[in-house]
């Protein structure tokens, strides 16, 4: 038993559970039973495996998100918001940003593609107006995975490769700092350093972007704005994990506290560092190419913006030299190397 998380009533009980619509409970690692998403489901969702669920309850894409589901407002105004905040999760998961994992509270882990039918329980408050009823209990653990996103969407040939070409680029960092770095290491260095001023003078501007769908218009630098850089980074065929990772090398490089690395960093620390590419804001692709034809209007008119830009992702080296820039292509394939 992974969770055994107490509640106003007697815990569920795993086994046959009566037939009709059921309560479903969602908390996220140890959150609080009194802090759940709750709802009433149909009996026809029994039939369904876990991750339809979750896709058709909270995708935000999905018709079906606003049929079936009974949400008490009532009794949680917030029920909404949480639906939005697990739509969320549910979109980082389905696009492979992260993975899930699925426990049943005072029960054991389960799998995605379970029925519904085989995990539900029944509790003394699941059913109507608080009478015994079916209910599911699912808590829900995420992790980030930007590591196997990047291999997964193309970006990079392996999990190894990646590390070891980062792993290889902190070496530099090191180096430059205590400096130990020879010439070609430096070479090495500043066209990690070029690439990274490369983009963020060409996309540091979506780093604060105030978008209007209804009126199909964007602020930028305003301070309360979305950070849709990784977004649209990749969108333009660029791989974000490098991207977000160049960024933070050049930030180490003009500020020691920017980044602390470890003497020896395991595979966890290259996913935590990089989380940011893949825990991000995001708006619907349909709105992309008007953000991204604004943003870049804005930055030629704006002759110091992608300086500022860049600063809000701790980067202050300015590029000497031309500066080699990224193709604003659309394939999926890989960024050059």
């Amino acid at each position: 038993m992974r969770y055994a998380k107490p509640g106003d009533g007697t815990p569920v009980r795993y086994g046959r559970a009566e037939d009709g619509p059921f309560l479903l409970r969602v908390t996220l690692g140890d959150m609080a039973l009194e802090d759940a998403f709750t709802a009433t489901l149909p009996e026809q969702w029994r039939r369904i495996t876990l991750r339809d669920l979750m896709v058709r309850l909270f995708s935000e894409t999905d018709d079906s998100r606003s049929e079936s589901a009974a949400l008490d407002l009532r009794a949680n105004p917030d029920a909404s918001e949480m639906q939005d905040a697990l739509g969320d999760l549910v979109a980082a998961w389905t696009e492979a940003r992260c993975s899930l994992r699925l426990s049943l509270n005072y029960g054991g882990e389960v799998a995605p593609e379970s029925a519904v039918e085989t995990t539900l329980g029944m509790e003394s408050g699941g059913g109507p107006g608080g009478t015994p009823g079916a209910a599911l209990d699912l808590v829900i653990e995420q992790t980030w995975r930007p590591i196997d996103y990047a291999v997964e969407r193309g970006f990079a040939a392996s999990r190894v490769e990646l590390l070891d070409w980062m792993r290889d680029c902190l070496k530099l960092v090191a180096a430059a700092r205590d400096g130990s770095i020879g010439d070609e290491g430096r070479r090495r260095l500043d066209g990690y350093l070029d690439e990274a001023a490369s983009v963020a003078a060409q996309y540091g501007v979506f780093g604060d972007v105030l978008h209007d769908s209804e009126c199909r218009a964007a602020e930028f630098g305003t301070g309360r704005g979305a950070d849709l850089m990784s977004q649209i980074v990749e969108a333009e065929g660029i791989d974000p994990v490098r991207a977000v990772f160049l960024l933070m090398v050049a930030a180490a490089i003009h500020d020691e506290s920017q980044l602390d690395i470890p003497t020896c960093a395991d595979d966890a620390f290259y996913d935590w560092l990089l989380t940011p590419a893949v825990d991000r804001d995001q708006v619907a692709t349909v709105w992309l190419d008007d953000i991204v034809e604004a943003g870049h209007a804005y930055t030629e008119q704006e002759a110091g913006e992608a300086e500022a830009a860049a600063a809000v992702y701790g980067l202050r080296r300015r590029s000497k030299g031309r500066t080699r820039r990224y193709p604003r292509s659309r394939s999926s394939g890989s960024a050059p190397r």
